[in-house]
Order: C-alpha cells, then structure tokens, then sequence
C-alpha cells in the first residue's frame, strides 16, 4: 500500500481490516473499522481482490486525513 498519500495523524490510529469471499453472490467483501472513536465502519464490496485493496487503501487515507484535520484542530 502506498504511502506517499498518507497524511500525518495520531500515532494511535489503528483499523481492523476484514476480508472474505462469498460464494452465494461471487464477490470479495471487506470491511474496515477505525478504533479511533469506533464511528468509522466501511463495507466494500467487489469483484476482485485488486479491486478490494485498492478500494481499502483509499478508505484508510481518507481516515487518516480525518484524523490529521482532528490533529490540527486541537
């Protein structure tokens, strides 16, 4: 993943990432938690594990830039 988009955030910042395939509708499913606040929950749904992760890395980027801005705030 890269990480030349990464903002600086709180070094805390921590997601649980979750990735399975379903054989019922032959997707990759994905969730992301951020344990920040625990109010950042993403579901991703798609077709390939390519599709998946690069779908993740922007997820995750756009929480650590939330973050940088709380960081800055305070």
């Amino acid at each position: 993943m890269s990480m030349k988009n990464s903002a600086p955030c709180k070094k805390n910042l921590t997601v649980d990432i979750k990735l399975w395939f379903s054989d019922i509708d032959q997707h990759w499913h994905g969730t992301v938690l951020g344990y920040e606040d625990a109010t950042h929950l993403h579901s991703i749904k798609a077709t390939t594990v390519k599709e998946v992760c690069r779908i993740l890395e922007g997820k995750i980027a756009s929480m650590m830039q939330e973050e940088a801005h709380e960081v800055q705030r305070n």
